[in-house]
Parts: structure tokens; sequence; C-alpha cells
């Protein structure tokens, strides 16, 4: 449907009424797109027609007709940040200057502010394929998850990432893990309240949700990634909350929660203290929590994970020795190339609780 609004919109004429009518329809249905919808537009080219259309006619637009439409059209296509990215490479600066030059509206003013301070990174295409940006698919048993990965800044690159600023932009294994764990025994998910800690791009806490939670909230500590979290429950049309949960300043305005997970969320020993201290906040008398973590023999600090959980008080049960599955990706390996998963060699299930009776979660 999103396409053939597009193919439409290639023949786009406004030098009579009929044509701007019909044009200005088109541009009304755009403005009632969600986020998937914006991004099957986006991927499908039909942004990519808009922009070419808008850079050929917009000297004779009338903008007395379609201009207000053009205006809420672009205000909602510019909100996200990949169809931002899309319509700055396809050209689209220089055009939008000269439309909405002496545009004083809030969308005109967003417009600007979104696009025209915009630089595209992307390498021009020179094959046949195009480079939009694209998010992929996690495939888990009979489960399908849309996911985008963030790319450092510049001055991330730089600086580098000697306190895992940015390792919540990627995918690890251990989430591909936990995630078939819930799948595997979602009858205890189902209909419960979730919270995901350091979540990175979600993936746990978006297959909670897909089995039924009744409330999923997942969370990390970096701003950008709790937008990019947003985004993808957005474009796997899923109703899970995203905020931002610091572990040194741990919220307790969150609302209570039946089970808590996280994955890969040990970088080095001190994140085992302060992993202890966001339980202790949040947990309840029958709160559980799911937490995957790689082997000592790959990730720092994973060793004094149990020790330090059980000196402050919680009960805490360990299987060892998983290993990451082969094929969690559609197509296996071929499918990786440019997609990082952080992998370690094995991995271990920790499930922790306050009160010896909550092993009906094991």
């Amino acid at each position: 449907m999103v396409y053939i609004y597009f193919q439409m919109i290639q023949w786009y004429q406004p030098v009579g009424s009929m044509e701007a009518s019909f044009t200005c329809e088109v541009l009304r249905r755009i403005q009632l797109m969600d986020c998937k919808d914006l991004m099957d537009l986006r991927i499908s080219g039909g942004l990519e027609s808009l922009v070419a259309a808008l850079i050929k006619e917009s000297h004779t637009i009338s903008t007395t007709i379609l201009m207000p439409e053009l205006l809420r059209t672009f205000y909602v296509i510019c909100k996200d940040k990949d169809c931002a990215e899309e319509v700055v490479f396809c050209g689209g600066n220089s055009v939008f200057k000269r439309l909405f030059d002496g545009e004083f509206s809030e969308e005109a003013s967003e417009i600007m502010s979104l696009i025209l301070g915009h630089q595209s990174t992307r390498p021009a295409c020179i094959d046949s394929l195009d480079n939009k940006i694209r998010p992929f698919i996690v495939r888990l048993e009979n489960t399908d998850i849309l996911l985008r990965q963030l790319e450092p800044t510049v001055h991330e690159r730089g600086i580098g990432d000697r306190a895992n600023y940015t390792v919540g932009y990627r995918l690890w294994g251990a989430s591909l893990v936990l995630s078939l764990y819930i799948l595997q025994h979602q009858e205890f998910v189902r209909g419960k309240k979730v919270l995901e800690i350091g979540a990175g791009v979600g993936l746990c806490g978006l297959v909670a949700s897909k089995v039924g939670s009744s409330r999923t909230v997942i969370t990390d500590f970096h701003c950008n990634v709790v937008d990019n979290i947003q985004y993808i429950s957005c474009i796997n049309r899923l109703a899970c909350e995203a905020e931002i949960l610091d572990w040194e300043n741990p919220r307790i305005d969150l609302g209570e929660f039946d089970l808590i997970i996280g994955s890969d969320i040990v970088c080095q020993s001190s994140d085992c203290d302060l992993i202890a201290g966001v339980l202790l906040k949040i947990f309840k008398p029958c709160t559980v929590a799911w937490i995957t973590l790689g082997s000592a023999d790959s990730r720092y600090g994973v060793e004094d994970f149990k020790p330090v959980l059980e000196s402050r008080g919680f009960i805490v049960d360990a299987v060892s020795n998983i290993q990451v599955p082969e094929i969690c990706l559609p197509g296996g390996i071929e499918i990786c190339q440019g997609i990082f998963v952080g992998t370690a060699k094995s991995y271990t299930h920790y499930i922790i609780t306050k009160n010896c009776n909550n092993n009906y979660f094991l």
C-alpha cells in the first residue's frame, strides 16, 4: 500500500487543481503513517521518489494548495531519524530551504532544524544494490524481531569506548540466548510486568512483549540507546516503554515488576555491585530476575556476579555452559555480514530471587 502511493506520486505535476488535490490526498495518507509504515516507505524507494518530485517541481508548486500539506507531511517524516537521513542523502536540503523560506510555523522550524543541519555520511551507491539504512531481522524459533544497530559518531570513535558508552549500540550474543530462554518459558512471562536492564538494542524485552507480557519497560543509561529502543519497539508495533535507568543513581518510579531480565550486563567487576544495588531497589518479595552472562573466559568480572549478589541477600541459581545458537539470523552466518554480534564461548543463566518459594520460575 505504501509503495503504491509513491508510484502514484512519481507522475506528480502540480499544474492543475485535480493533480494538486490528488497529491494532497497522498500527502495526508502519509501523515497517518506509523514508524513501521515510514520504514517501509523509505526502504521501498517511496521517500526517494517524493524528494525527487519535489526537487523537479519545487519552482512550480502551488504554495496556496500544497504547502500546508507538505509542511505537515515532512514534519511527520523528518521526526524519523532514518527518514531525515534519507531526505538529506537524496538532496532534500536545498529544496526544503527554497520551499520553506519565509515559513515561520512550528513544523517549518522543526523541519529546518532536523534537515538543514544534518549531513549524510552515507557513501553513494556504486552497484545495483541500494545502501539505505535498514533494520535486520532476528529469527528465534517462530518469532521475528526487527532490530536496528547504531553507528558511533566520529567523536565517539575518536575517544574510544573506555567507559562502555556505546556498548548498547550493538547486538550481543547473550541477548539471543536469553531471548530463546524466554520463548521456551513464555508461560512464566505471559501476563507479567517485565523490566529489562542494560538493554542495548532491547531484544529480550521485545521478545517478552511479543509473548504477551502485560507491561514491558526496557531501560539503558544512554539516551541514544533509549531513543533507538523506542524506535525499534515502534517498527515492531509493540507497546514497550523505553526509559533511562542509570545504575549509579537508580530510579524507583518505574513501578513494580514480576520479572527483571538482563543479558551481557557485566563488563567489569564493579558492575556486579551496581546491579545488586539496582535489584535491591526494584525487587519486591515475589520478583524474579533472569540474567544471562557470557563465560568468565570471555567477559571481565562475571566470576564475581553470583558471590556479590548472594552477599547482598539474593538466592542465585545458575545453569552454566549454554552455547550460543549457531543460527539466530535469517540465512545464518551469511546475513551476519555487517551485523556485529558480540559472542562469548558459552553462557550462564542466573535465576535470582529473594524468596526460595519462587522456584516455579526455574
